[in-house]
């Protein structure tokens, strides 16, 4: 069953990233006016709409792959340590759980 999920998952995924990706970029392509980004005294350069979204969406993708990066590489490291200490029983040692 999860060879299945993950074969499906997998294009539905990359689809949904080319979808966005089109979008992102017909409307950044519509907005090529610029404009001056305001935050308490932080006043950003004059720059298009369309190279904002598209820092947005760049930062946002790496930002996105660093957490996954880091939330794996946790994940991989428990699975390792308890990977080691589970020792594996012989069949001769199999207890039957039985509705005893």
């Amino acid at each position: 069953m999860g060879g299945t999920v993950r074969f499906l998952t997998r294009p539905l995924f990359g689809l949904f990233l080319v979808i966005l990706f089109i979008l992102v970029w017909l409307g950044s392509t519509q907005n090529s006016m610029p404009v001056t980004l305001r935050f308490l005294d932080f006043e950003s350069p004059e720059w298009p709409v369309s190279y904002w979204l598209a820092t947005a969406f760049g930062l946002g993708f790496i930002a996105a792959v660093l957490l996954n990066m880091w939330s794996n590489t946790g994940l991989r490291m428990r699975a390792r340590r308890a990977e080691g200490k589970v020792p594996t029983a012989s069949p001769a040692q199999e207890v039957d759980v039985g509705s005893g």
